[in-house]
């Protein structure tokens, strides 16, 4: 085998470096090559909705918002391809005035619309009524919640983003304002901060109600006398003076007159029974006339001859 002089062993480490550094150049080419190719979405979002200005509901700040984040999440970031699909999205007047547009750009009246920014400009000066403000506080004045707080919260949220200069203040009176005295009672308690945080804490109490009435408990928004205490105790049964009758003056007056007289103090009324109150007083083995225990309605004290019809069925 043939010996290397120094001089051979050197020229050949030089050219293993060489060819090792030349490797390193080509990888690092390769992996910037990659980072500069687009990347191929990995979800696949829905395409948005065409745009027509004549369909109620239909507004252009909406649409084009919608079609800007179908474009990024699609990685489509070129000018000119998001003029051509958002053209071919419109339907009925904008989808005529986008033909007379592109026709004056091709007589050369008027100067192509080249980028994104632009369509959107002009798509809002031809679609974008001119009072839509004042038609929306308008709207905002007259909303009310009359059904769940979400369906209300969606409602306000839509008209308030027609406002621009509204401030956070505002948002927030003008919310509470237009919720259930119920709820506005709850609300002035917790103090929320923020609108969101109203919204929410709105949201889970209405829920709460809701989840009670479905298992058929009271709360206080659909009880008509939460005001009033419940008779939780035996001896609660409201009772209230006799109604006024004119021979009960005279009777008064003869008795004023004739003071020897063994007259009993009149039996004062009392509210029919209902179901749960007889069987509360026969459990507590009370009377159904006065309410006391000790005796029956039939035994009981006061006049026989003045029993209720409830009591003489007992």
């Amino acid at each position: 085998m043939e010996h290397l002089t120094p001089e051979q062993l050197l020229a050949l480490y030089q050219d293993l470096q060489n060819v090792k550094m030349q490797l390193a150049q080509q990888q690092q080419a390769s992996a910037a090559a990659a980072a500069a190719a687009p990347c191929a979405p990995t979800l696949k979002p829905a395409k948005p909705e065409t745009f027509d200005a004549s369909k109620a509901g239909n507004r252009a700040d909406n649409w084009l918002f919608q079609l800007n984040e179908y474009f990024n999440a699609c990685n489509v970031h070129n000018d000119l391809e998001r003029v051509a699909y958002a053209g071919a999205m419109l339907r009925g007047a904008a989808a005529t005035w986008w033909r007379q547009r592109r026709t004056y750009a091709a007589s050369g009246a008027m100067a192509d619309i080249t980028s994104w920014s632009q369509f959107c400009n002009e798509l809002r000066t031809q679609f974008t009524v001119i009072n839509a403000e004042k038609i929306a506080r308008d709207q905002l004045a007259a909303l009310k919640q009359t059904g769940a707080v979400q369906s209300y919260a969606i409602k306000f949220r839509d008209i308030t983003i027609q406002i621009p200069d509204i401030t956070d203040k505002e948002k927030m009176d003008r919310f509470v304002r237009g919720l259930k005295p119920r709820l506005q009672h709850e609300l002035a308690i917790h103090e929320p901060t923020t609108l969101d945080d109203a919204i929410r804490l709105a949201e889970r109490i209405d829920a709460v109600d809701f989840s009670w009435q479905q298992r058929g408990y009271r709360t206080p928004s659909t009880d008509h006398h939460h005001s009033r205490p419940e008779p939780m105790e035996l001896g609660y049964i409201e009772t209230k003076p006799l109604p006024y009758r004119a021979d009960a003056d005279n009777n008064s007056h003869s008795r004023a007159l004739r003071p020897n007289l063994d007259s009993k103090p009149p039996v004062p009324y009392r509210k029919p029974l209902t179901d749960e109150d007889r069987q509360r007083l026969r459990k507590a083995g009370a009377c159904f006339k006065c309410r006391k225990t000790g005796h029956l309605a039939r035994d009981c004290p006061e006049t026989s001859s003045q029993l209720s019809p409830n009591a003489k069925a007992q």
